[in-house]
């Protein structure tokens, strides 16, 4: 019982614990003419700032690529 109390107050530690996950975002960048690929968590600035949005995380760039080609506003 102890065992199982401890591994879950390590899991919600580790979970809220803010690290970066490692993955792959897809942004629109006011700055570039197309959507790319980053690979840490996107700053969101809103309408203003330079990133306008981002989606994700993903797993692999391949699965990134597919949402990509999704993205009408990427297209």
């Amino acid at each position: 019982m102890k065992i199982a109390v401890l591994a879950a107050a390590f899991t919600a530690l580790v979970t809220n614990a803010g690290w970066d996950y490692t993955g792959f975002w897809v942004i629109k960048d006011t700055r570039q003419p197309k959507c790319s690929i980053v690979t840490s968590n996107p700053v969101i600035d809103g309408p203003i700032g330079p990133v306008l949005w981002g989606s994700g995380p993903y797993s692999s760039e391949k699965d990134a690529e597919l949402a990509m080609s999704t993205i009408g506003s990427c297209n």
